[in-house]
């Protein structure tokens, strides 16, 4: 997966450069080089303009430095977007490897998302592998920290009333981090994956405080894995801390927590279902009165 959106990145990048219509512009300041269309000079000044805060924003929660600056690619329309991605639910994503990040700019400002919180994500995954091997930063933790430093947004587009990881609690269907190296491809398993990733590094958060989140970085940025940076900062093991954190859902979680969230939905079927019922016993009842009269 990650090789095709390479391959085909590298496509888009010289139709992008070739396309007589594009006619393709750059602004370059010193965070970042952003290429765009014409027709997209209003975004890319936009862009120019909120880069230097957001750098220093994602410096300073990191820990990190942004070692060189990237290339920001503005694309006009989702089609040449979409064939890169293979997906339709993806606004943004960053090319490590290529120190790229592409933002498709027909659905970035559709609500949850806007411009600065889309390129603090994407910039976060660019700062992270600038500063971590790949071998040391599982997809996990690498989406997970991305949100967090962006307020819970993702590059995905997700129904918000979906709550998938509410439905793995309930239906003890988690996906294990082990199995989080690399995310899935089918739909559902992805936005679940997106949606646990987030989850852990916030109750790391919320009871270890950001500072430990941090270190963590600061551990996986000099060369230590994942396992060692979390067992050093947080004294127990990554399993340990799953399990904890697993514990802690299943107790916010519930099915008579979800029964009670969900109740208008429920009685709204079950009167559905009534009607139907109710309708269904009134026809038959007018055949067996016709039945009785043609008998007569």
């Amino acid at each position: 997966m990650k090789v095709r959106i390479i391959i085909l990145t590298n496509i888009i990048i010289l139709l992008f450069f070739n396309s007589v219509n594009a006619k393709p512009l750059n602004i370059y300041i010193k965070e970042a080089n952003i290429f765009y269309e014409d027709s997209l000079n209003s975004v890319a000044r936009e862009t120019a303009g909120k880069l230097p805060s957001i750098i220093k924003e994602l410096e300073e929660s990191l820990g990190l430095r942004m070692n060189s600056s990237p290339m920001i690619f503005l694309i006009k329309g989702s089609s040449n977007f979409q064939k890169t991605t293979g997906s339709d639910l993806i606004v943004a994503y960053a090319i490590p490897i290529k120190n790229s990040v592409f933002i498709d700019t027909s659905r970035v400002f559709t609500k949850p998302f806007n411009l600065e919180t889309t390129l603090k994500h994407e910039l976060c995954h660019i700062m992270l592998h600038q500063n971590i091997d790949d071998s040391n930063l599982p997809r996990w933790f690498d989406e997970g920290i991305c949100q967090w430093v962006s307020g819970g947004i993702s590059e995905i587009i997700s129904n918000q009333d979906n709550n998938f990881l509410e439905k793995a609690i309930l239906s003890d269907k988690l996906i294990s981090f082990q199995s989080l190296y690399r995310f899935p491809e089918e739909r559902n398993s992805v936005l679940l994956a997106y949606q646990e990733s987030k989850s852990f590094i916030e109750y790391i958060s919320e009871k270890y405080g950001d500072n430990v989140l941090r270190k963590i970085i600061k551990n996986l940025s000099s060369g230590r894995n994942i396992n060692e940076s979390f067992h050093e900062n947080i004294s127990i093991s990554l399993y340990q801390l799953e399990q904890n954190w697993q514990s802690s859902l299943k107790k916010k979680h519930t099915w008579f927590l979800y029964l009670s969230n969900n109740i208008y939905t429920i009685i709204f079927l079950f009167l559905s279902i009534l009607t139907i019922y109710g309708f269904y016993r009134l026809i038959k009842r007018k055949r067996e009165y016709k039945d009785e009269e043609e008998i007569e």
